[in-house]
């Protein structure tokens, strides 16, 4: 019976143990504040690419590997305390790498995208210089 009631109290005391090291302190929120500001950057880029109908095939895998490295993150650090960050900073830096290779792949759909602006501009551009030299040719005509 003293067996079953030391198990009791130890369960009782790591439930104990649990809530004492989760302490609000300021940066403790700051923390909880980054990590979900970071996990609704990329829903939000997600979102809006599904709203434009613009959904770049290169950026998807990234935005929801991006959300889900920091909702694990964020899960890490309220399970076992900011202080204790050892393997979320090894995701952090795979992150990092993450964000490089993101950046990567949004330079390239802008570059993309000022190609075919610049190709759309050029197009108007002759478009103009037409509709100029027709005219130019019909005042010298009418004079």
């Amino acid at each position: 019976m003293d067996d079953q009631n030391d198990i009791i109290n130890q369960s009782n005391n790591f439930r104990m143990s649990d809530l004492n090291r989760i302490s609000i302190t300021p940066s403790f929120i700051l923390y909880i504040l980054f990590s979900l500001s970071q996990i609704m950057a990329p829903v939000y880029g997600i979102i809006l690419s599904f709203k434009k109908q613009q959904c770049n095939l290169l950026m998807g895998p990234q935005l929801v590997t991006g959300a889900l490295l920091q909702s694990l993150l964020l899960i890490y650090g309220l399970l076992f305390g900011v202080q204790e960050l050892a393997l979320p900073l090894f995701l952090g830096i795979m992150l990092i790498f993450l964000w490089v290779y993101h950046f990567k792949a949004g330079t390239y759909a802008l570059l993309q995208n000022f190609k075919k602006n610049e190709e759309t501009a050029q197009q108007l551009n002759e478009q103009k210089n037409e509709r100029q030299n027709k005219q130019e040719i019909k005042e010298k005509k009418d004079q």
